[in-house]
């Protein structure tokens, strides 16, 4: 079997997760059923929730899965530096508008994070909500080969939201990306733990609905997050349908 990262011909292939599997640890049980870790995927229309993270035996060897253990490690940090954090324990009425929440985090492994899971997802026949052409996928192919040097990485930009916790509360819910396109620009979005992370790969500009959020920069130590009131999120639809899921 042909690791589609080195190329190099194997007996069998890792278990790999197409989201670090370490996500599940986000999200504190406590024995209640809110608090049950699943993942949600939103294709069209139809919303399922799947018990355990998917993975793909026939994606990328053990250890080109193993390179991008650690920015799926930083990815599950910042997610649960987030979740944690104090500043979202209050309602949507007291969300300042502009606001911004600091979240530990190296924000150039956050990225290479995202991109891994974006890649797995897209390489993978077990994924049917992100498509980022064959150009992309050699190019992340070869990116994650040559040892992800970060002045090396390809074209990727995000924009991240947050929403409080006291009101309403994603608890354990995330879902696969999706890909929405808006103007001719393809944007695949993450929901996870009350983040909406929105992704782009390319040179394309991020349409202008998109730019008054900040753009995630580079920092060694912490990430800002842009906090928004729940009832003001462009995607309350999606994240109502993925709360939904979660009691399913």
């Amino acid at each position: 079997m042909i690791c589609k990262i080195c190329q190099s011909d194997f007996p069998k292939l890792a278990r790999a997760h197409l989201l670090p599997d370490s996500l599940k640890k986000v999200a504190p049980t406590s024995g209640r059923p809110d608090h049950h870790m699943v993942e949600v995927k939103l294709d069209q229309e139809r919303v399922r929730k799947v018990q355990t993270h998917t993975w793909d035996n026939k994606i990328i060897c053990t250890n080109c899965d193993n390179k991008l253990g650690p920015y799926d490690e930083e990815l599950k940090k910042f997610a649960r530096d987030w979740y944690h954090s104090p500043s979202r324990k209050i309602s949507d009425s007291e969300v300042s508008i502009g606001a911004s929440v600091q979240v530990s985090g190296n924000t150039d492994f956050i990225k290479i994070g995202l991109l891994a899971s974006l890649y797995r997802c897209a390489i993978s026949n077990r994924c049917t909500t992100v498509r980022i052409g064959d150009r992309y996928e050699r190019q992340l192919s070869d990116y994650f080969r040559s040892g992800c040097d970060v002045g090396k990485m390809p074209r990727f930009s995000c924009r991240i939201l947050g929403t409080p916790r006291v009101c309403h509360d994603l608890c354990g819910v995330m879902t696969q990306p999706y890909l929405i396109k808006v103007f001719g620009v393809q944007i695949h979005i993450f929901l996870m733990f009350g983040l909406v992370i929105l992704t782009k790969i390319g040179n394309k500009g991020w349409p202008e609905k998109f730019e008054i959020l900040d753009e995630l920069g580079s920092r060694p130590d912490r990430t800002a997050v842009t906090f928004i009131p729940f009832s003001n999120s462009p995607f309350v639809d999606q994240l109502n349908r993925a709360k939904f899921a979660q009691r399913l």
